[in-house]
């Protein structure tokens, strides 16, 4: 006969996909952290996760009462009064004690009654301060140790870190727990940033030794898993070019690619994203633009007006633009910038498949706030490898702040576009762009050759206009007949 073996998540998205084997019955776990690092919301999403999973948890605590755990939780979405209710939950409030013996019993009088298959201690240090005598502190450690066996299940010890120490002194539990999650916080640029150290993981394999996380209202801990690949992803399909200039300077562009696109800060000229877009209209796609300086209401304004020299009205402008382009934006300084990663990967994994180019505008901005560090670099360059495992085009607009920002954002593309002014006396201050693409010579256009891929974007536009009013007379005399 073979003994039920039960499963066991971390209940984490994110966490679980990336270290599905964390948990597994008879396993001993500590989540160690300083005050305020998570370490009771982690430990009660495991409890819960698992309890709605038909796994009863046992949350033994020393310092928190039932009332206060509850109502904070349920601010994360964890319901413990349902659990409680269903029979699948049970809170033990215990005095901090430094008879061993007694607490022993105690705990294993509750196990045999209740037969819980997950056990949180909260926390180890409530417990053990007390006890200065090695011999007994060992007898513990060992309840602890054996205790995940015995009940075939998972043990959690919740452990603090005094501020500014890494080390956890916790003695032979440390060699002898299977898995060690250590949960960090610290300030970045007055946002707090969370991560989650896998010190140890015992038989599960580990590529990545930290995790951002955050906690948010209704959701609890949510895992900012950065985006890793192994391995560099193809080019996508071929994509058709929106004029003649760029035909014959680029030839075409493929999903997949980067395209970069630089500017003086001093002088932005407006058609520089609604030329591109122009692909998008040529080759019926969707677009989705991720402005770090502009709203959206902003960016579809400034949209309509670059578009006014096609002569259109801007009602009907404002109709071929939001069928094929959504605008969204985030503030890089309101983030850590795991949280700028994840939501922009969210969102352009939120539009799938109805997006297929992706557009970030004033790249500038965030490269600034994380002032080009190691780790900015390593999560950009992941994030362009999962756009392009994704297959989309992804275009990258930014102003001109030094060499090193231009020579590193060139040098990631595949496509590089730069608006260069030109001396003028009066009026009008015109460009030269720079053009190069790879596997291809750079070129220099002239201010009116891309004045003239503009007005080649306006009958692309003008083509799409036809179609849609012969789509609304068709579904007005759809209408009509079907009212007869």
């Amino acid at each position: 006969m073979v003994d039920y073996l039960p499963n066991f998540i971390v209940g984490v998205e994110g966490i679980d996909e990336v270290l599905p084997d964390l948990l597994y019955p008879g396993s001993l776990v500590v989540i160690a952290g300083h005050p305020g690092s998570g370490k009771t919301t982690l430990a009660s999403t495991i409890c819960y996760r698992n309890a709605l999973n038909g796994n009863k948890c046992l949350y033994i605590s020393f310092q928190e009462s039932k009332k206060k755990l509850f109502r904070i939780m349920k601010n994360f979405g964890m319901d413990f009064e349902e659990l409680e209710n269903k029979g699948l939950y049970k809170l033990l409030r215990m005095p901090i004690t430094g008879n061993v013996e007694e607490i022993i019993e105690q705990l294993s009088k509750t196990m045999a009654e209740y037969a819980p298959k997950v056990v949180i201690v909260d926390s180890v240090n409530a417990l053990t301060q007390f006890i200065s005598n090695t011999k007994i502190r060992a007898l513990l450690q060992n309840y602890f140790y054996s205790l995940s066996e015995t009940l075939n299940g998972v043990t959690i010890l919740v452990a603090e870190l005094p501020l500014g120490e890494e080390k956890l002194g916790l003695g032979a539990v440390e060699f002898v727990a299977d898995t060690i999650l250590v949960l960090k916080h610290r300030i970045e640029r007055g946002v707090l940033a969370r991560v989650m150290e896998i010190r140890k993981a015992r038989g599960a394999p580990i590529s990545i030794a930290e995790i951002p996380f955050t906690i948010a209202k209704g959701k609890g801990v949510v895992a900012l898993t950065p985006p890793i690949l192994t391995k560099i992803p193809r080019r996508g399909a071929k994509l058709k070019l929106p004029c003649n200039v760029l035909e014959r300077v680029l030839d075409h562009v493929h999903k997949g690619h980067v395209i970069y696109v630089e500017q003086p800060s001093f002088f932005r000229p407006a058609e520089s994203v609604p030329l591109l877009l122009g692909i998008a209209f040529k080759n019926n796609l969707k677009a989705l633009i991720v402005s770090y300086g502009y709203p959206p209401e902003t960016q579809l304004n400034l949209t309509i007006h670059a578009y006014s020299i096609c002569g259109y009205s801007r009602e009907d402008l404002r109709k071929v633009i939001e069928e094929h382009v959504v605008f969204t934006a985030i503030n890089p300084f309101s983030y850590s910038l795991a949280e700028t990663v994840a939501e922009e990967i969210r969102l352009a994994g939120e539009y799938g498949d109805n997006a297929d180019m992706v557009v970030f505008h004033s790249v500038e901005l965030p490269a600034i706030a994380e002032k080009l560090s190691s780790n900015y670099l390593a999560n950009l360059y992941n994030q362009m490898n999962m756009l392009k495992k994704m297959g989309k085009l992804i275009i990258r607009v930014g102003s001109y702040v030094n060499d090193e920002m231009s020579n590193l954002f060139s040098a990631l593309a595949d496509v590089v576009i730069k608006y260069i002014p030109t001396e003028a006396n009066e009026g009008e201050q015109k460009y030269r762009v720079y053009i190069w693409g790879r596997g291809r010579k750079p070129y220099l256009l002239k201010y009116e050759d891309i004045q003239g891929c503009l007005k080649e974007v306006c009958e692309i536009i003008k083509e799409k206009l036809k179609l849609q009013k012969q789509c609304s007379q068709h579904t007005v005399e759809g209408d009509r007949y079907g009212s007869m």
